[in-house]
């Protein structure tokens, strides 16, 4: 069976919020980028098996998909109002994961304690 050209993005309805939200938005990036998808085919028990992108693209989604989600402007916001990362991530609706990453990525944390110095 061939899937047609439309975008359909497939994520696991078992994870969490955070991370269902990480996983749409990285596939929304995928379709934003233009990234094309080598290939996707559905298995005689009804399961989708889809292909691959490139290292470089699943980066690019990676790095886009974590830039929505968490702009560094509202990194920078919720650090100095020093709300709990539990918190932020609640309020932004991303995982634990994404945020760790997204500020370790921009340095927000290096950069206001450079600030207060």
């Amino acid at each position: 069976m061939r899937i047609g050209t439309d975008n359909l993005v497939i994520y696991k309805p078992v994870s969490s919020e955070g991370r269902r939200n990480n996983v749409i938005m990285h596939e929304l990036s995928h379709i934003i980028l233009g990234h094309d998808l080598a290939e996707a085919c559905i298995m005689d028990d009804g399961s989708l098996v889809p292909g691959n992108f490139d290292q470089d693209q699943e980066d690019e989604a990676d790095w886009l998909a974590g830039t929505l989600l968490l702009p560094r402007p509202a990194l920078i916001s919720f650090r100095r109002s020093r709300m709990a990362d539990k918190v932020a991530c609640q309020q932004y609706l991303v995982s634990q994961e994404m945020l760790k990453w997204r500020l370790r990525m921009t340095g927000v944390d290096y950069q206001l304690a450079r600030s207060r110095t």
